[in-house]
């Protein structure tokens, strides 16, 4: 008597190909390994790492899977929220996105890069270096009782140096 034949099954990651698509080895019971194709939602590249647990339902008539579902344990996103996480090939957080349902979009990681590392933000407590150019601004106003007043422009780039004390509302970095 063969092996008997499920609609769906869960197994655990025990391999990845990954080319244009994600290919999955799943070990499906003991010593049973499986095949699949990773189907994430739209716009999304999330491949398991070893050792999760994944859900597999069989494509009618074609003998082969589809990955359709990946084990993770929740990181308190509430109805209506989105959390998402990246981990090292050991399992441990290393950076997550969390879009919260009072409008609160938190970032948390070692580093955030903006545009590929083009653009660049501050944030309350960072130095700060800002360069006037020269003929920019008035630095003097000579005149007055009876003679127009006449401004001197700075002669020359001046630079300064200082601590960002207090932050912006809305921030746009690029164009």
């Amino acid at each position: 008597m063969g092996i008997k034949e499920y609609a769906g099954r869960i197994g655990k990651v025990i391999n990845h190909h990954i080319e244009k698509a994600v290919e999955l080895i799943a070990e499906t019971r003991k010593g049973y390994n499986q095949k699949g194709i990773l189907f994430n939602s739209s716009g999304e590249d999330s491949p398991p790492i070893k050792n999760d647990k994944l859900a597999l339902l069989k494509i009618d008539g074609t003998g082969k899977y589809a990955v359709v579902g990946i084990f993770n344990e929740t990181q308190g996103a509430k109805p209506g929220e989105k959390i998402f996480f990246a981990r090292d090939e050991n399992g441990n957080i290393k950076s997550k996105l969390s879009m919260l349902g009072n409008g609160t979009i938190e970032v948390e990681g070692k580093e955030l890069l903006l545009n590929g590392e083009g653009e660049k933000a501050a944030r309350n407590g960072d130095s700060v270096k800002i360069k006037i150019p020269a003929n920019t601004f008035i630095v003097s106003v000579s005149g007055g009782s009876g003679t127009p007043a006449v401004g001197v422009l700075n002669p020359s780039d001046m630079e300064f140096e200082g601590v960002i004390t207090s932050g912006s509302s809305s921030v746009i970095i690029g164009d």
